[in-house]
């Protein structure tokens, strides 16, 4: 039997490339990777590198991935509604995943995912980096607090 996976992603990550390839060699695997944004050079400089560039390694290959049409307004991976995928929803009540994978919880394309999951019984699984305490503003960290202890349960 093999399990169908699906996974979320704002973009392709270099450093999630060779994870994804080898979920999609395990022989107990359907793999599907779906991308909320396709980064331009320049957003790659935006991103903290400085200087414009597409990697020079292949991030495609060796497994099966998608763009979502992104329909925000300012299309990045940098805010909330920088990825607004509708279509993610339909794609997941449609294909009966046996599990989704989203990286994190801070983009609407996220939000979207998770929802459907939840309204199909879908198992998500939510992978982030995210500290409750990063020096933010306070209102801003006050307000979220209540929102994690929710999400995040310990």
């Amino acid at each position: 039997m093999k399990y169908r996976l699906c996974i979320l992603a704002t973009h392709p990550i270099q450093y999630y490339v060779p994870w994804y390839r080898a979920l999609a060699q395990h022989p107990q695997i359907d793999l599907e990777v779906y991308y909320c944004h396709r980064q331009t050079p320049v957003q790659q400089a935006e991103a903290g590198f400085g200087v414009p560039f597409d990697w020079d390694i292949p991030l495609l290959g060796g497994y099966k991935s998608f763009f979502l049409k992104n329909i925000s307004k300012h299309p990045n991976v940098y805010r909330f509604f920088g990825c607004n995928t509708p279509e993610i929803s339909q794609i997941i009540k449609k294909n009966s995943f046996d599990a989704v994978i989203v990286h994190g919880w801070n983009h609407l394309s996220f939000w979207q995912a998770i929802k459907a999951c939840w309204d199909t019984n879908t198992p998500v699984f939510i992978r982030g980096d995210s500290y409750l305490w990063t020096n933010r503003f306070f209102l801003k960290r006050w307000l979220k607090n209540p929102l994690y202890r929710w999400f995040i349960q310990k």
